[in-house]
């Protein structure tokens, strides 16, 4: 093939085809730098440390490490959202936790690569935890589970949206307690949690309590009768639970599980009830 271009090419009588050559390498040529040089963001770790307090408030510290590629002081909006497990948004209770104006939580940073390939380490973003909207209904005790996510939102120099890449998801749980009238801020403070639930009867979230004695983890119950113990409902009496952080490494065989999981997976102590298995209320 290589010999009869040539032989094209050199013929003097030729000179149409040489120029449709040329006309045909002239549009390709862009299109084949898109291929080799596209956008493109790779996240290499994250993560959720919960009980954080940042003026005044507690929440979840969110931080992930990731590669911006080929996006060299073009403007990237790195968006944070909470969803529930079906993927549908999950409301906040105020407009400031909806920074995109459709109602549900969304934080959003902005970041403008200074490199082809930049380097993001620790990129963090903090969520109160106010900000989760409780679920409808009455209950006296629900389990629900949540995904935290990130989104890379690429904008040209115009300033018009080119397009969102995913990035980051993590998982948490949050126990609500009593019939959801009010939201309660979650105080680490063991004394301000009972307080708190005994002067007002709302919903009541609970996270990761670090450091916390078990006994936080106890409903007062209204009728003054003595505490019963209960299976945890999110270890299922267990004292451990599976959870996963972003890891593009291969399979790798798990103690606990018995078995091969992805490179992300690991066991830590329930959140809920401190490792023990069981709750008091």
């Amino acid at each position: 093939m290589r010999r009869l271009l040539s032989s094209i090419y050199d013929r003097k009588d030729c000179n149409i085809i040489k120029l449709l050559l040329l006309f045909v390498l002239n549009l390709l040529s862009p299109l084949l730098i898109y291929v080799v040089a596209a956008p493109s963001f790779s996240i290499f770790s994250s993560g959720i440390e919960h009980n954080v307090v940042e003026e005044g408030k507690n929440g979840m510290k969110v931080t992930i490490s990731f590669f911006a590629n080929e996006v060299k002081g073009c403007k990237v909006d790195v968006h944070l959202y909470v969803t529930y497990p079906n993927g549908g948004l999950v409301p906040a209770t105020q407009t400031s936790y909806s920074q995109d104006g459709r109602g549900a939580v969304d934080l959003i940073r902005l970041c403008t690569p200074g490199y082809d390939c930049t380097r993001y380490d620790d990129f963090v973003f903090f969520l109160p935890y106010e900000a989760i909207k409780a679920p409808e209904g009455a209950y006296v005790e629900s389990v629900e589970s949540y995904l935290v996510k990130t989104n890379f939102y690429l904008y040209n120099t115009d300033g018009s949206l080119n397009s969102v890449y995913p990035g980051s998801s993590d998982q948490f749980c949050v126990t609500w307690r009593g019939t959801q009238t009010s939201q309660q801020q979650v105080s680490t403070n063991p004394m301000d949690v009972l307080n708190n639930i005994i002067s007002n009867p709302g919903a009541y979230m609970q996270f990761d309590f670090s450091g916390v004695p078990p006994a936080s983890n106890v409903t007062p119950s209204s009728s003054g009768s003595a505490k019963q113990r209960h299976e945890c409902y999110v270890c299922k009496a267990t004292g451990r639970v599976e959870k996963m952080i972003y890891d593009p490494g291969d399979f790798k065989y798990c103690a606990e599980c018995r078995r091969e999981r992805p490179a992300g997976h690991y066991h830590s102590n329930c959140d809920n009830c401190y490792g023990t298995g069981y709750v008091e209320y």
